[in-house]
């Protein structure tokens, strides 16, 4: 995907990237269609709107702060104070009418079981931890380094070969020691999160491609024994239900996740710069030395410019290296969760 986007990309424009999605999203149909054909039973089955409406409001209302915040001065904005009052109400509603309605849009009996929830939330962290290395990197590339558009996707796509190295294993794994694999794919993602937290801006190709091999090595190992123990003890009549959850869930983490790395980057780059551009002084004999590099000549506008926008540079990197900390020490925190989780009985 990133290694035909960024060709497509380059080829034609940004918007052309999104047309690989339209091949294989054809084949899933049709191999949908196939595969299904044989069941054709029905069942009526009443859709709960109020349930549906006011999770759907709590969860854009939380997704719209966490983007819109940054920008707006978070609280200060009526617009924003608006969103959140309307995303508690929504929130307090769906929990009330959940836990007393005949039908609820989400069944709260699914959160019974313990390896469901367990499972939902590993999940969720996962989803935390899948795309915001990919949102991050081309910007950090392409702005920081300057590497062209198809490098960038050939780096990024490295996490392809982590995910088909992990083949190999992943089956026997899940089989012999499933928690095990679990902890292991959140304990590799942390290792590899943390190893990208010690770039500078002087990182290399190698860098970024053996930590985003890693990346997608670790998040295959954990993926499968991560779902299959969350639906392990789950009555066959719930499952459905609670793959919508398990969806849900790990879908939100991924947007929720991007939204606060983004923030993060945002807030480090912008305190960083304030704190390094007090140093760019007269007085400051170090920028008198003669090693100093011409064109950051602090008597000429130009030479100022230059030099403000290398300590903006580097701010930015210290606004990814704590991007990259945060995903981490995320990964590193759901490790225990995987401990938790109980095999299913065996069947006689």
């Amino acid at each position: 995907g990133p290694v035909i986007g960024t060709a497509m990309t380059e080829i034609y424009d940004w918007r052309a990237a999104f047309l690989i999605i339209v091949p294989p999203g054809l084949c899933a149909v049709t191999t949908i269609w196939f595969a299904l054909r044989g069941f054709n039973d029905r069942s009526t089955t009443r859709l709960d709107w109020t349930g549906f409406l006011t999770l759907s409001l709590a969860l854009v209302a939380i997704q719209l702060i966490l983007d819109r915040g940054q920008r707006m001065d978070w609280f200060e904005a009526p617009e924003l104070v608006v969103v959140a009052t309307i995303g508690i109400v929504a929130f307090w509603m769906f929990v009330t009418h959940s836990l007393t309605a005949a039908h609820p849009f989400v069944n709260p009996r699914l959160f019974l079981d313990r390896n469901f929830c367990i499972g939902i939330s590993i999940a969720f962290v996962m989803g935390m931890l899948s795309f915001t290395s990919l949102t991050l990197f081309p910007s950090l590339l392409h702005d920081l380094r300057d590497y062209p558009d198809s490098i960038i996707g050939s780096l990024v796509g490295a996490r392809g070969i982590g995910n088909w190295l992990a083949f190999l294993v992943i089956v026997p794994f899940t089989r012999v020691a499933p928690r095990v694999a679990i902890a292991t794919g959140l304990a590799i993602q942390a290792f590899s999160a943390l190893s990208m937290a010690q770039f500078d801006i002087n990182l290399t190709f190698f860098d970024v491609f053996w930590t985003h091999l890693l990346q997608g090595f670790g998040q295959s190992i954990s993926f499968t024994p991560m779902t299959v123990m969350a639906f392990s003890t789950l009555p066959k009549h719930q499952v459905t239900e609670g793959s919508a959850i398990f969806t849900l869930l790990r879908n939100f983490g991924s947007s929720l996740f991007i939204s606060l790395a983004v923030l993060v980057l945002l807030r480090s780059t912008s305190i960083n710069y304030a704190r390094m551009i007090e140093y760019l002084s007269p007085y400051n004999k170090t920028l008198v030395f003669p090693e100093l590099p011409t064109q950051w000549n602090m008597d000429t506008a130009q030479g100022l410019m230059r030099l403000s926008n290398e300590v903006q540079r580097q701010a930015a990197m210290i606004g990814y290296v704590n991007a990259f900390y945060l995903m981490g020490f995320t990964a590193a925190l759901a490790v225990p969760l995987a401990c938790l989780l109980r095999r299913a009985p065996a069947e006689s």
